[in-house]
């Protein structure tokens, strides 16, 4: 959703290879002073020491600090239809498309508030993104255009639960 937005976009260590969270069992096996800090703070103000505990799972930098997974890279680059290579796909297409970068943002409020749906728009393109937050299929309305990209299969009319389109007019 934000890759095709204005602006440099950031790929996090291990974002592209779709690397989840670890999850921690106590406080003690966080790295993070502030993440500890906020576990305490978090006590303070009442939370259960499993509450604390959860909420800091969530939202910890020490994730961003775990060891890459290179074996895991060395299988999705094998992959043709990994999370890396998705990646890869969308460095491609926003480097192709001038529209990507330089074109202006148009948010698209009408396919309802679990859809993110926006346009880039540089008077000679026009690339329509929609993004299906839920896990629900969405029925829309997208008259024509070539699909750049997908995450999954694409059904006229449908966006499925999680989907990710990319459309060119």
């Amino acid at each position: 959703m934000y890759f095709f937005l204005r602006g440099t976009p950031f790929i996090y260590q291990g974002q592209e290879l779709g690397t989840t969270n670890v999850w921690k069992d106590s406080v003690s096996e966080f790295d993070d002073i502030e993440s500890r800090g906020q576990y305490h703070s978090a006590l303070s103000d009442g939370c259960t020491k499993e509450e604390a505990l959860y909420y800091i799972n969530l939202r910890s930098r020490d994730n961003a600090r775990e060891m890459m997974d290179w074996k895991e890279a060395e299988t999705q680059e094998k992959e043709e239809k990994s999370v890396l290579k998705f990646y890869k796909k969308m460095i491609a297409l926003r480097k192709q498309e001038p529209c990507l970068i330089y074109g202006k943002f148009i948010p698209h409020r009408e396919y309802g508030k679990e859809v993110v749906a926006y346009e880039r728009n540089n008077g000679f393109t026009r690339l329509l993104i929609l993004c299906n937050f839920s896990g629900r299929t969405k029925k829309i309305e997208v008259r024509g255009g070539e699909i750049l990209l997908r995450n999954q299969p694409v059904k006229e009319k449908i966006l499925k639960p999680f989907q990710v389109i990319l459309l060119k007019d």
